[in-house]
């Protein structure tokens, strides 16, 4: 049984898929050219490459020595797993010798191996101080936990927040980032809603390759927490009608116990009162009845909204019909669709190509705004009692 599910398993097609994690790779010299060289005309005559392109333009296996040694590094690097096909990857070269440069490789499912040349490894140009931050995006204020803001990290944030488009920013309104030391194992930010408040905590792992790797497009690449930082507010959208709702739900509790407390009270003041003052007050009584048992029936339908909303937020909902059968669009974010919308939606801002190549009908989607019409509607339906 085993050599068949081997055989199975070695004959599926791969799938296209960004990948978002770090290639920690030794610096390259001349001296082994050679051997890359080989190796990866060795992947063409052997099939496992159909065809190499190098931005953009056709390289016939004769002319492999002409690439740049840095596109050779990251080609190989990638063609070294299997594993790697079907993926888009974005590396930083360093040369032994000379400067490190950013180069893109995507192993296509069709077996075409497409190189993409950048220069520097960006990094932070704008550091806005909290107070222009707030002012510029709508956002609450940067608060210190046991790790102080840095002029390059507001700069990331920054970055992160000029991304996104006015209306997806009504989701951060007023919202606070927190800077820690750590969090989660393997988080490197988190979105957290507790208690009818929410707030983006951001660690020291969402900051430590900034610098010297990167994200996006070869000639718009961005520094890797601008991912991250987008990715958790990928989850703020899609669970705003739910923090909505919940603060629905929450005023609603607060005027049913008021309610409930001032019948209460009456009642006991009725029980004090001579019976002509009791006739008189009992019509008071029975309207705060009726009120109470209105603010119990409104409690009852936002709690049921509520929970509906929770189990599958309508942009979640959506989100997981437009993707269909497929997964990703990272190896992360097959873990759950929640972190495959996140990964979906960071994606959709730092590397738009990325998202249309992996999956076209999400990019699609969001290009035309369905996540943000998805996401209104389900905030004017919780409202209007829908």
């Amino acid at each position: 049984m085993t050599p068949l599910l081997w055989g199975l398993l070695a004959c599926a097609t791969p799938k296209a898929f960004y990948e978002n994690a770090r290639l920690d790779i030794a610096p390259v010299s001349e001296d082994s050219r050679g051997y890359l060289v080989n190796r990866i005309t060795n992947a063409v005559d052997s099939g496992r490459v159909e065809r190499i392109v190098l931005d953009g333009q056709p390289v016939q296996t004769a002319d492999i020595d002409n690439i740049p040694l840095t596109g050779l590094a990251a080609a190989w690097t990638i063609l070294d797993d299997k594993v790697h096909h079907g993926a888009e990857w974005d590396l930083s070269i360093r040369l032994e010798d000379g400067p490190t440069r950013i180069v893109t490789v995507i192993w296509e499912p069709d077996d075409v191996l497409r190189i993409q040349l950048g220069d520097d490894v960006p990094t932070i140009s704008t550091r806005p101080s909290a107070g222009e931050l707030k002012l510029r995006y709508g956002i609450g204020p940067l608060k210190d936990g046991d790790r102080k803001w840095t002029a390059d990290q507001r700069g990331a944030l920054g970055t992160a927040l000029a991304l996104l488009s006015e209306q997806e920013r009504v989701v951060i309104r007023d919202m606070p980032f927190v800077r820690l030391r750590e969090g989660p194992t393997r988080h490197v930010a988190h979105y957290v809603q507790r208690n009818n408040r929410v707030r983006i905590q951001l660690y020291d792992a969402l900051f430590k390759d900034d610098g010297q790797a990167f994200h996006g497009a070869i000639d718009a690449p961005y520094p890797p927490s601008t991912y991250g930082i987008i990715h958790e507010i990928g989850h703020a959208l899609a669970s705003h009608s739910v923090f909505l709702l919940g603060q629905q739900y929450s005023a609603a509790v607060e005027i049913y116990n008021l309610t409930a407390e001032q019948l209460n009270e009456l009642g006991q003041a009725l029980n004090r009162a001579t019976p002509a003052e009791q006739r008189r007050r009992q019509p008071e009584y029975e309207a705060m009845e009726l009120k109470l048992n209105a603010a119990l029936g409104l409690v009852k339908t936002l709690e049921a909204r509520y929970q509906r909303q929770a189990k599958q937020p309508p942009v979640l909902q959506q989100y997981v019909e437009v993707r269909g059968d497929r997964e990703g669009p990272t190896p992360y974010g097959r873990t759950s669709d929640e972190e495959s919308f996140a990964e979906a939606f960071a994606l959709f801002h730092i590397d738009p190509a990325a998202l249309r190549r992996v999956l076209p009908d999400v990019y699609a989607w969001m290009a035309s705004g369905g996540h943000i019409q998805t996401m209104n509607r389900a905030i004017a339906s919780a409202q209007s009692g829908e």
